[in-house]
């Protein structure tokens, strides 16, 4: 009796040290980045690569295969390491939706200046088209955007221009020459369709009139933009010629 239920007893252990082994075999694949991966990165295969985990430590979402990352867009960054998942990828780069299929080249910034219509070309402008950016001195005040521009910021094609007489308070500074156009908005901060049936070019449609011009800007004028959509007044000369 007692050879019974030491025989029984050690038929379970088996059978549970069996489960156990098998269970400790039992991975899947999950893919993880090689290397650090910055925001907005597009995944190449070199950048991430395939381990076996445990089954229950597999996280949701994780990606099995590097075929359904390689050619996507980081959404936020990773360390080597870490699994990829469906949500830290994207099908298009961070601000697709702004750039609209436009060819913007890397290294350029989605820059909003608020404009009147009478200051954007009578409201005419549409997404792709090219535009000179001016900064014009309120009331009273003088163009902030000439020291900002002079003082670092200064390219090759956007350069301070005076306007009038001399008078560095009625000035007027060149911010950028040549400007894509990248989106139009309206004075809610909706987009505005000109193609729409009741749009006019962004002006006093359904939605709201022209408020503001969404333009692609290179990283090292970020900052000259920003002094001068604080301070002063925005101009948009259109590119016809």
């Amino acid at each position: 009796m007692r050879r019974t239920a030491y025989l029984v007893a050690f038929c379970l252990l088996a059978a549970v040290a069996a489960l156990l082994t098998l269970r400790a075999q039992h991975t899947v694949s999950v893919l993880v980045a090689s290397r650090d991966l910055r925001a907005g990165a597009q995944v190449q295969a070199s950048d991430v690569e395939v381990h076996r985990v445990h089954d229950d430590g597999m996280p949701a979402g994780a990606i099995s295969s590097a075929d359904a990352a390689v050619g996507q867009y980081v959404a936020w960054p990773l360390t080597a390491g870490e699994p990829v998942l469906l949500r830290s990828l994207r099908a298009q780069r961070s601000g697709g939706d702004v750039v609209g299929g436009l060819d913007v080249p890397r290294g350029y910034r989605a820059v909003a200046v608020p404009v009147q219509p009478a200051a954007a070309v009578g409201g005419v402008l549409v997404a792709g088209d090219r535009v000179d950016v001016f900064a014009t001195a309120l009331p009273g005040r003088e163009v902030t955007a000439v020291t900002s521009i002079a003082g670092g910021a200064q390219t090759a094609d956007s350069a301070p221009i005076a306007a009038g007489g001399g008078d560095s308070g009625s000035a007027a500074v060149l911010l950028g020459r040549d400007v894509l156009v990248l989106q139009l908005r309206s004075d809610q901060g909706q987009a505005l369709d000109a193609g729409g049936g009741d749009t006019v070019h962004g002006l006093n449609f359904g939605g709201g009139k022209l408020g503001s011009v969404v333009l692609a800007i290179p990283d090292r004028d970020v900052a000259a933009y920003a002094a001068a959509v604080t301070e002063d007044a925005i101009y948009l000369a259109l590119s016809v010629g």
